[in-house]
């Protein structure tokens, strides 16, 4: 079985992470296509176990011209293309990626998958020109994938199936039920960039009130740069009981969660946000904002949501975690072993299976 994978997201670690184990887990030939608009501030992640083609396309000043750039994409990579006899193409945005996948399901008649992310969510929003391309691809498209149980419920006209992100196998390393010592300070811990819709300043108005009680960790850096970024920034370096790191590897970000007791983000338009699955594979309980993120996404309690991201809901929701700490600790490490990648990979071999068999 051969994908041909379009991915216009691909300087994400994620993805060269998930077409890897892809190739080395199931052994799926894969070419994954790579066009950019912009200046790459980086060299793209490296190729193991499948082929890259990354190619400059259109103009950068083009970018919204979708059939143009779609078609000019396609004449770019178009050898490529013939060389390969690929049984399904995998769009990995909705938008960017997914009408030249239409140009090559016409040209080809292969599968055609869709995935739909919030950046697609987020246009059709702000651009209603794209409601006809919504409708083309709707209609084309052999499967569509969302993330996350809450961006399927905010399109209900499109019909798909959820595979969530998997997250790095060090997370569930020496797992452990965490315990808390009243006696002690309550620790959390919030991880983002900070950035408005992450509500950062939520989690300071409550630390602030409650200084006596509670340690805070901090991790995210300020970018993209804004005023009120670099105000809350400046907050955080101001108090210097708080714990702030700008950014962590992987292993350290996994040592800072093992120190902490409950992870706390109530973001705003969340479609996944992968570091809730990190904090919960520690055994960490969570605080996230309804219909949102991984909101509907677990059968046991993880934590507690708030309907409306302030400090006093805040307040209310760590009080919920406190009264069943263990048992909820316990829920988040079963919990988490549906995003481990095995699970996450067995999905989308599945489908893919699936529709070559058709």
């Amino acid at each position: 079985m051969t994908i041909a994978h379009f991915c216009n997201y691909y300087e994400t670690k994620l993805f060269a992470e998930l077409f890897e184990k892809l190739s080395y887990e199931k052994k799926i030939q894969q070419h994954v296509f790579f066009p950019y608009y912009k200046k790459l501030n980086q060299p793209p992640p490296a190729s193991r176990g499948f082929s890259l083609y990354v190619k400059k396309s259109v103009p950068n000043i083009f970018r919204h011209f979708f059939i143009f750039r779609a078609f000019w994409t396609y004449l770019i990579f178009s050898r490529d293309l013939l060389k390969i006899n690929f049984d399904v193409i995998h769009c990995h945005s909705f938008f960017n990626d997914g009408m030249l996948g239409l140009f090559c399901k016409w040209r080809f008649k292969k599968k055609l998958v869709c995935s739909f992310r919030n950046a697609d969510l987020q246009m059709l929003k702000k651009k209603i020109w794209l409601y006809p391309f919504f409708l083309l691809i709707k209609s084309q498209a052999d499967q569509i994938i969302f993330i996350s149980n809450t961006m399927k419920s905010k399109l209900p006209a499109l019909n798909g199936i959820v595979i969530p992100n998997g997250i790095d196998e060090l997370f569930y390393q020496d797992q452990q039920i965490k315990k808390i010592n009243p006696r002690s300070k309550l620790k959390i811990i919030f991880i983002g960039r900070l950035i408005k819709r992450k509500r950062v300043d939520i989690v300071l108005k409550y630390y602030i009130r409650n200084q006596d009680k509670l340690e805070l960790t901090v991790i995210g850096d300020c970018e993209p740069t804004s005023t009120w970024g670099n105000r809350q920034l400046r907050k955080i370096q101001k108090n210097k009981q708080i714990i702030y790191y700008s950014s962590l590897s992987k292993n350290k970000v996994k040592k800072e969660l093992d120190k902490n007791q409950i992870f706390v983000m109530t973001s705003l338009n969340e479609t996944f946000g992968i570091v809730y699955i990190e904090a919960i594979a520690r055994g960490l309980p969570i605080v996230y904002t309804k219909g949102t993120g991984v909101y509907k996404m677990f059968s046991k309690v993880v934590g507690a949501c708030v309907n409306n991201p302030t400090h006093k809901n805040l307040s209310l929701a760590i009080d919920n975690i406190l009264s069943d700490y263990e048992n909820i600790s316990r829920n988040c490490l079963k919990e988490s072993k549906k995003f481990r990648w095995p699970n996450i990979i067995g999905s989308y071999h599945k489908l893919y299976q699936d529709l070559v068999k058709k």
